[in-house]
């Protein structure tokens, strides 16, 4: 059985992880001072790390709790140079345990290559040496399955959640609402009857004219597949009304008549 992290090495991790919080937090929010002081502690919490010598090591998740002996089998099926950790949070722990003991059922020497979260909902990379078809499909039918709930289950805390985005950010998490206001996340498909200055996401605008995208996070508008940035917003989006905005160019671009406006992420 692979070594474990010693408490130093955790620490390290736990170190780390800490840091990169308070950079995001001092990105979303702080002054330039704040994110340069944050961004740099970052950058130091970094260079304690030894990933040579940790590498192969077990990184147990610091709230495993009654899960750590499930999520220590998993871990233990990713081969030496693939790094022995999982990239998500806690409330995806369950969901992991039950997997990888149906996967194991039909291959119990199956390998996981990598496990972790991306664009807000569970990705699990795995191999095995079956060479009957009908496991191989059952395997994956198995794993599509748990991705697929992951996109229903709160990652923080496992209650029943929807797919969340950070304002101003666009990062995205599967949260249950309680868990995304901590955050300072909203939901994704949320309508809304106008857009104020301040407000931040993405959103597309169904019109008369047809449909657009207006990018608050980075400034962008697209309409007729052609993308303009930077943009000025003259007139902000309302349901019922026209928006318009101020293209790079100089000229102006005015809607149809809105009615809807919908954040997609």
């Amino acid at each position: 059985m692979p070594e474990e992290l010693s408490d130093a090495e955790a620490a390290r991790y736990h170190a780390v992880h800490a840091a990169g919080t308070d950079w995001s937090a001092a990105i979303r929010s702080g002054s330039d001072d704040e994110r340069d002081a944050a961004g740099a502690a970052f950058e130091q919490a970094l260079t304690q790390l030894r990933p040579d010598e940790t590498l192969n090591k077990l990184h147990v998740p610091n709230d495993a709790d009654e899960w750590r002996d499930g999520l220590v089998r998993l871990m233990c099926r990713i081969p030496d140079g693939w790094g022995r950790w999982i990239s998500c949070s806690k409330g995806w722990y369950p969901l992991l345990v039950q997997l990888d003991a149906d996967l194991a059922a039909i291959d119990p020497g199956y390998e996981l290559h990598q496990c972790k979260e991306k664009y807000g909902t569970l990705r699990f990379y795995f191999d095995t040496d079956t060479d009957v078809d009908a496991a191989r499909t059952r395997m994956n039918a198995l794993v599509d399955a748990a991705e697929d709930r992951s996109a229903r289950t709160c990652d923080r805390c496992g209650e029943p959640g929807a797919m969340h985005v950070r304002n101003g950010s666009g990062w995205m998490r599967t949260l249950c609402a309680a868990r995304a206001a901590v955050d300072d996340y909203e939901p994704v498909g949320e309508t809304v009857t106008e857009l104020i200055p301040g407000r931040r996401g993405a959103w597309e605008l169904t019109t008369s004219d047809g449909d657009a995208y207006l990018d608050l996070n980075h400034g962008q508008l697209e309409h007729g597949g052609e993308p303009h940035r930077p943009i000025e917003v003259l007139d902000w989006p309302a349901v019922g009304d026209r928006a318009r905005v101020r293209l790079p160019d100089g000229g102006e671009w005015t809607s149809g008549t809105i009615t809807r406006i919908e954040r997609i992420r």
